[in-house]
C-alpha cells in the first residue's frame, strides 16, 4: 500500500503534494515505524519542515533505518537539517555515533558559504 501512497506523493502543485490524505498516511506510517526508505525520502522532499520536526521520532520508531533517515536530510534546508540532527543525536549513544559518522561523510552539507 505504501508504494501507492509514495506514487501519490509524487504528484505536486507548486511543490506541494496534491493528495494531502496520502501525505497524512505517509506521516503516520513513518511515526509508527511501518514505512521504509522510499517513504522517508519522499516525505523529506515534499514536506521538509514536518520531516525535520519529526526526524527523531521516525528514527525512534525504526532505529535500524537510521541511515535512511539521515540520508533523507540531504534534501532539506540547512537550518532544518541542523535541528533534526540534534534531535536524532539526543536519542542516545548509538544515534549520536551514527550522526557523527554521517556528518563526517557529508562535509559539503556543513560548509559555510558567504
Amino acid at each position: 500500500m505504501l508504494e501507492a501512497i509514495n506514487a501519490r506523493l509524487a504528484l505536486l502543485n507548486d511543490g506541494v503534494p496534491i493528495d494531502q490524505a496520502a501525505l497524512d498516511v505517509a506521516r503516520r506510517a513513518l511515526l509508527a515505524g511501518e514505512a521504509r526508505d522510499a517513504t522517508v525520502f519522499r516525505v523529506a522532499k515534499v514536506d521538509a519542515a514536518w520531516y525535520c520536526e519529526h526526524a527523531a521520532d521516525i528514527v525512534r520508531a525504526r532505529p535500524a533505518d537510521i541511515e535512511y533517515a539521515l540520508q533523507a536530510l540531504t534534501s532539506v534546508p540547512a537550518a532544518g537539517r541542523a535541528r533534526a540532527l540534534q534531535s536524532i543525536q539526543n536519542l542516545g549513544k548509538p544515534a549520536a555515533r551514527a550522526v557523527a559518522r554521517w556528518t563526517k561523510e557529508h562535509p559539503e552539507l556543513f560548509e559555510h558559504r558567504e
